[in-house]
């Protein structure tokens, strides 16, 4: 189990339309010798002069040769 903590922020020149932060908290769980995964990732996200909004995504990932 590998922790993610991600941070971004946009920031349009000139402007204040389209700009935001997120902020996200999640895990990545490895099996099968890394060649298959699973990760899921919780973000919020904060538009400027927009309502905040939520999201959450889950991916599997499979390495095969």
């Amino acid at each position: 189990m590998t922790p993610v903590v991600q941070f971004t922020r946009r920031d349009l020149a000139d402007r204040t339309t389209g700009d935001e932060n997120r902020t996200g908290v999640g895990a990545n769980y490895w099996w099968v010798g890394h060649n298959a995964n699973v990760k899921a990732l919780y973000t919020h996200i904060a538009p400027r002069g927009l309502d905040k909004q939520h999201e959450f995504t889950v991916q599997l990932q499979i390495f095969y040769y």
